[in-house]
């Protein structure tokens, strides 16, 4: 146990057992491109989670909760939390979550909102950092929080870490930003801003939904194929860009993580919210500003930039793209 804990913010964590919905490939190129960026990837599983005192009581109680995911894939993401709990909090990711650009904190001592449990992708748990007394409370939120009354809130006839998140989002019981990204090919390129300097951070999820879209256009290719593929033509195109700098601890908090949006991160926000919800939420951006992060045709935004937004699509249709 010793071995595991620590506090060093330099390090990574991803979650993996393969239940069912496994991907080892996956698995192997984000450890890749996070290591590349300068972190210390880490795979834990469930032999972490079982180190920490409430493991067996808990895992009973999520093990019960209803879903239409398989069983085991689901009480896996619910253990997760028990296992950052148990090796000292941090930073948590989703295996399929690539990184092009987004560096560790300079003295590997730094957490956003002060360690308090944040989910970085929305309320969606794909990147999430917090200490391991955070990971500890948000896990005993899950396990007693009446899930009724959580699918009456969020709508929905099921549960899981990521519904919990949404319902804690709503009672303010974590913090959500937009760090992540969603689609790979939505970004300008070369991904630089109006002065030369690469768009940070550059990290970018392959969800399930994501690689449904995204494999329209790709010949059904494997979720380590397509993160390949993305991950090293952005960091081919990245080369024409200016690269970020930083000293200290506050200087990377204002790049990466600051409290006003960039024009990267306030797109890539109002895309999500325009695709999921259409109508006004298309309309807080001008065509100006959008295209200096989404080009014309990319995205919704980018349609909706060309008048050619169409609230009333279905959403796989808003997000295709070329």
């Amino acid at each position: 146990m010793e071995d595991w804990y620590t506090t060093d913010r330099c390090t990574v964590y991803a979650y993996f057992e393969d239940q069912g919905m496994g991907d080892g490939a996956a698995m192997e190129v984000w450890r890749r491109t996070w290591a590349a960026a300068g972190w210390k990837p880490v795979v834990l599983d469930e032999r972490h989670a079982a180190a920490h005192p409430n493991y067996e009581e808990f895992k009973g109680k999520f093990a019960s909760y209803p879903t239409t995911n398989p069983a085991g894939y689901e009480v896996a993401c619910y253990l997760r939390h028990l296992a950052l709990a148990a090796v000292g909090g941090g930073w948590l990711c989703d295996y399929d979550l690539f990184n092009v650009n987004l560096a560790p904190p300079p003295k590997c001592d730094w957490l956003p909102n002060d360690g308090a449990l944040t989910t970085h992708d929305s309320f969606v748990p794909a990147l999430t950092s917090g200490t391991a007394a955070e990971y500890t409370r948000i896990a005993v939120e899950m396990a007693a929080t009446d899930v009724n009354v959580v699918m009456a809130a969020v709508q929905v006839a099921m549960v899981s870490d990521m519904i919990f998140m949404k319902y804690f989002e709503q009672t303010g019981a974590i913090k959500t930003r937009f760090t992540t990204l969603t689609s790979p090919t939505f970004i300008r390129n070369p991904p630089c801003d109006e002065h030369g300097v690469e768009f940070v951070p550059m990290v970018f999820h392959m969800s399930h939904d994501m690689m449904s879209m995204l494999n329209a256009d790709m010949g059904n290719r494997a979720r380590a194929g397509v993160m390949t593929q993305h991950y090293e033509g952005l960091m081919q195109s990245k080369a024409q860009c200016t690269q970020l700098t930083f000293d200290n601890n506050s200087d990377y908090a204002n790049s990466f993580f600051p409290e006003t949006p960039t024009p990267m991160q306030h797109a890539y926000k109002v895309e999500f919210q325009c695709a999921h919800d259409g109508g006004e939420a298309c309309n807080v951006m001008t065509p100006e500003e959008i295209n200096q992060v989404i080009p014309p045709n990319k995205g919704a935004l980018g349609q909706d930039a060309l008048q050619q937004h169409n609230p009333a699509a279905p959403m796989h249709e808003k997000l295709n793209t070329e």
